[in-house]
């Protein structure tokens, strides 16, 4: 089965624009595999997610929701491996997910 990893800005993107690339990407992945999680991504999307500059586009409602079916809908992976190879530091923990979740495919910016 494929497994798939997605970052924080795909995800948001994902949520706020349903019919862009990552949106599109998203459903396709739900479909056809199992998106992978872990903890400190969860946190991250939390924080973003309640930001106010978000309520132009998104009730803090809907917000809520998808999260709690991304997490209800994706596979939780404890992360034991970790790494320092990204530009940004940030995008190491979805390196580790995808490393650790044996993902087939992951969106990170190269």
């Amino acid at each position: 089965m494929n497994r798939f990893v997605f970052d924080t800005n795909a995800i948001v993107s994902a949520l706020l624009f349903s019919g862009s690339v990552p949106g599109r990407a998203l459903i396709r992945a739900a479909d056809q595999g199992t998106i992978l999680i872990s903890d400190a991504l969860v946190r991250e999307l939390q924080g973003v997610l309640v930001r106010a500059r978000f309520d132009t586009y998104i009730s803090r409602t809907e917000r809520a929701s998808f999260l709690r079916a991304l997490i209800r809908e994706s596979e939780l992976i404890c992360i034991t491996e970790t790494t320092r190879r990204s530009r940004d530091l940030e995008d190491d923990m979805v390196l580790e997910l995808a490393v650790d979740g044996k993902a087939r495919f992951h969106s990170v910016p190269v």
